[in-house]
């Protein structure tokens, strides 16, 4: 009735208004790969953007239905993914980005030198202008893939299944 649409108004307010301080982020930093702890304040009071654009990547893929989190009651409207899409947003969650930017980064030497064997100090830059340690990285990733109870997506596993046959890494002894 009448009354669930006043109940809604104020969220609805709410959800302009961070989209709002979102599009003011996009506009001054030409991207909204904003940390979980990012906080914007306004006249002494506290908006949590970080968080918020975590609960929209969340919310929306509860709608996608390819949520693995326990409550999915929470979704995005069409309208809401397109206003979203429209500033930019990247769906998946950053340490996923991350992940991703990783692996390229590792495709890329591959391609270039034909295997993936490097000096254990090996520091290799990202597209976004940080660098990590290649060897490390990959280490990492064959022993979190050789183990079924680890935190890789599927689309992770299926992407190191191309290149752990060509991972020669010694094992410590």
């Amino acid at each position: 009735g009448l009354g669930d649409v006043y109940k809604r108004q104020p969220l609805e307010d709410e959800w302009l208004f961070m989209y709002s301080l979102a599009k003011k982020y996009k506009e001054s930093h030409g991207n909204l790969n904003i940390k979980q702890s990012y906080v914007e304040k306004i006249d002494g009071k506290s908006y949590y953007l970080g968080r918020w654009l975590i609960n929209q990547r969340n919310n929306y893929r509860n709608a996608k239905g390819i949520s693995k989190l326990k409550n999915t009651r929470w979704h995005l409207s069409d309208e809401r993914i397109s206003l979203l899409e429209e500033l930019g947003i990247n769906w998946l969650p950053l340490n996923e980005q991350n992940w991703l930017l990783k692996y390229n980064a590792i495709l890329d030497y591959l391609k270039v030198n034909g295997s993936l064997d490097m000096p254990k100090d090996y520091d290799m830059s990202l597209s976004n202008g940080k660098k990590f340690n290649a060897y490390e990285w990959l280490l990492n990733n064959k022993a979190k893939f050789l183990d079924k109870n680890s935190d890789l997506t599927i689309e992770q596993r299926e992407a190191l299944v191309k290149i752990l046959s060509l991972i020669h890494i010694s094992e410590p002894t």
